[in-house]
């Protein structure tokens, strides 16, 4: 997972423990990769790659904004060099537009602003009142497991409804068996075009 550094000052150290001697110190904005989160001694660490591939440990009480993909899911939403609707309009965006959320800002009374990137690099700020959808980290894992979980339910649906028709062919219990069928066979095709989708993102 990739994430912002929200604290002004965050040593990295090159091993878990505070006797180790800080390598660097990221700042507030740096991005960096989430490696894995690991426990010594009752405290937990973060181990994290910079975008130049060097890593180190991080302490776990860092405070951090989850950078996170999305697609939009209103009809159209206008996109600001800033958040405030009175800043320079970049554009409008269409639903089905994938983007990044890079921050958030909360403002009392209001529904706040979503800090985006495009696809092309710019950014901007939408209402926070604009619906929009997190996507998996790994769209490409997460469509192969869902397509896993639809051939299951499809299936044990087939199973239940061949075995009822032919024990008991007037059994109100097929439906399920149907219904347990049709339920795997739309959680297939959402998977695999999930798995589509990511594999196209990573070329």
């Amino acid at each position: 997972m990739r994430v912002r550094i929200i604290e002004e000052s965050v040593p990295v150290y090159p091993e878990m423990g505070p006797d180790a001697i800080s390598l660097f110190s990221l700042h507030a904005g740096d991005h960096v990769e989430i490696v894995k989160i690991l426990r010594r001694k009752g405290k937990s660490w973060v181990q994290i790659q910079q975008p130049n591939g060097q890593t180190g440990y991080v302490a776990g009480s860092t405070r951090v904004f989850a950078i996170r993909k999305v697609v939009l899911e209103e009809k159209e939403a206008n996109y600001y060099a800033e958040p405030n609707s009175e800043s320079e309009l970049l554009g409008v965006l269409k639903r089905g537009i994938h983007l990044t959320v890079t921050d958030v800002k909360k403002e009392a009374g209001s529904d706040g602003w979503v800090k985006l990137v495009h696809a092309d690099g710019q950014e901007g700020w939408i209402s926070g009142r604009a619906r929009i959808r997190v996507l998996p980290d790994n769209p490409v894992e997460a469509g192969r497991k869902q397509m896993i979980y639809g051939g299951i339910w499809l299936a044990v649906g087939i199973l239940v409804a061949v075995y009822l028709q032919i024990t008991n062919p007037e059994s109100q219990m097929m439906m399920i068996g149907y219904g347990a069928g049709i339920i795997g066979l739309l959680q297939l095709g959402q998977g695999l075009i999930q798995y589509l989708q990511g594999k196209k993102e990573q070329q």
